[in-house]
């Protein structure tokens, strides 16, 4: 993954944090919590990285 692709996965991730923690539904935040680790699981990034 290059730079600009990095750059822009951890900005949508980033935003995905930000709804989470807008949104007072825990099934919402725990479903969009699974969904950040997935990802960042299967690209290999880690919290140092964002």
């Amino acid at each position: 993954m290059d730079k600009r692709e990095k750059e822009s996965i951890i900005g949508l991730i980033v935003s995905l944090i930000a709804i989470m923690e807008e949104t007072t539904d825990d099934s919402t935040k725990d479903r969009i919590d699974e969904q950040i680790h997935q990802i960042m699981k299967d690209l290999n990034l880690t919290w140092d990285d964002m």
